[in-house]
């Protein structure tokens, strides 16, 4: 018998050769610093607009929380480049728990304002420093891949904590999730700590295997880099204004629209929990296999559609099944957006671009909430939905045009067309006696080099 996923099963068997310790730790704090964050999800909304705030100030304590990610986004990026990952992990997990607390002290709508704003600046450490260390041990045949199980860590825990966090609620009110989330952050934080003198975290791509042939993009550099990570953050944006709408209002929507009790509506973030858990790692396999620029559209296609029927469902039926279709998209979009990314993109200027283009994430996750509160205000609590919606529906067909063009554009610029990622390239295969990304740095007009034995497009 093979079960009921065994393409599942077959790409964990092809990633186990690259797992270690130190992935397995990244994972392990991963899972349960997403798993405290997505604890509160779900019973946040009803918190605030139980401790007083209307639609409005709730989306505006959501563009708070998530202009703090944008900012720590950049922030935690530039502590794994300069200093290391150990710091990130272990020092966002800590200090999350103890924010968390300081969520449920505030009883005020100014000091629930600043617990949002450490709540948002905590919770982008453990993506920030799994981005980084996925994108630079996975192969390069098998980097959407590595994308994905990071989200599906969070997935796998999203789909958990969303169940747990409505009967934990319903049992013993938002008290005992906020008591359950701080506990489960602050434990894997020790754990960290206790353990970090077994873990030793390179940070150099992995020679390729000389028996395989590379086709990988040739790595950016110079202003190049920051034009390929704001166009690709421009997307993330986009694709995260309906993230945000989903995050702050699909609560209070199953709450007023279908009457959902807190069970209910932690169902919904479980739902989507569960859909990830289930195709991320499959369809980041199809997205190396088929390529990565068509999935990108198809994500943003598939959120538009999802989000405008969330706007039109009638019962609750309805609006879970839009939720799962909402889950698909983030399948398709999510890992193999960064997956692009990191192929381009210099070892030691990594860190700083996931940093900026997560910050871009965070933005649009902000100008959702913000934007959406003022919509449901005036138009009434539909129109969120359908504007989140319509933005995707037109930002869809234009990604690949734009991405073929750019591409185009960086490579006929390039110094003989190579081929090869430099990040995956080992320090033998450069010109003798240049550093491995050239004397400033990865940014700078001298970092491509070109490299003998290395197949030409």
């Amino acid at each position: 018998m093979r079960g009921p996923f065994p393409q599942i099963r077959e790409e964990a068997r092809a990633l186990r050769p690259s797992l270690s310790l130190e992935t397995v730790a990244v994972l392990f704090v991963s899972c349960f610093a997403f798993f405290s964050g997505q604890l509160l999800a779900p019973m946040l909304p009803l918190y605030l607009r139980d401790a007083g705030a209307d639609a409005s100030t709730i989306g505006w304590m959501f563009a708070v929380m998530t202009l703090a990610i944008a900012i720590s986004e950049v922030f935690w990026g530039w502590v794994v480049d300069r200093i290391n990952l150990m710091v990130a992990l272990t020092v966002g997990t800590l200090l999350l728990g103890v924010v968390i607390i300081g969520l449920r002290l505030a009883t005020t709508i100014p000091w629930l304002f600043v617990a949002m704003f450490f709540y948002g600046f905590l919770r982008s450490p453990m993506w920030v420093a799994g981005r980084w260390y996925m994108g630079v041990h996975a192969p390069a045949d098998m980097r959407a891949v590595a994308m994905a199980v990071l989200i599906i860590a969070s997935s796998l825990t999203q789909s958990v904590s969303g169940f747990v966090s409505g009967y934990v609620t319903e049992r013993w009110g938002f008290e005992g999730t906020v008591m359950l989330a701080s506990a489960v952050s602050i434990g894997a934080g020790l754990i960290l700590l206790l353990g970090h003198n077994r873990l030793r975290f390179q940070r150099r791509r992995a020679a390729p295997d000389p028996s395989t042939p590379v086709t990988a993009p040739v790595a950016l550099a110079g202003r190049d880099v920051w034009r390929y990570t704001l166009f690709l953050g421009s997307y993330g944006l986009i694709f995260f204004v309906s993230f945000g709408i989903f995050d702050a209002y699909v609560p209070l929507f199953a709450a007023s629209a279908v009457l959902a009790d807190p069970l209910k509506v932690g169902a919904l973030f479980g739902l989507r929990g569960l859909v990830q858990t289930v195709l991320l790692l499959p369809m980041g396999r199809l997205a190396d296999r088929i390529g990565k620029p068509f999935f990108v559209p198809a994500g943003l296609a598939l959120v538009a559609l999802s989000t405008a029927g969330i706007a039109l469902s009638t019962n609750y039926t309805m609006l879970a099944i839009c939720a799962i279709f909402f889950s698909l998209s983030m399948t398709l979009y999510m890992p193999t957006v960064t997956a692009i990314l990191s192929e381009r993109i210099p070892v030691s200027g990594l860190g700083t671009a996931m940093g900026v283009y997560g910050l871009m994430e965070d933005v649009g996750w902000g100008v959702g909430p913000a934007i959406g509160g003022v919509l449901w205000e005036a138009w009434g609590m539909r129109s969120p939905f359908l504007f989140g919606g319509a933005i995707a529906a037109v930002a869809a067909p234009t990604y690949f045009l734009l991405k073929t063009r750019f591409d185009h554009a960086v490579d006929a610029g390039l110094d003989g067309g190579v081929s090869q990622t430099l990040g995956d390239l080992p320090a033998g295969c450069m010109p003798a006696g240049t550093p491995p990304w050239g004397s400033n740095g990865p940014f700078e007009e001298g970092a491509r080099h070109g490299s003998p034995g290395v197949k030409k497009e």
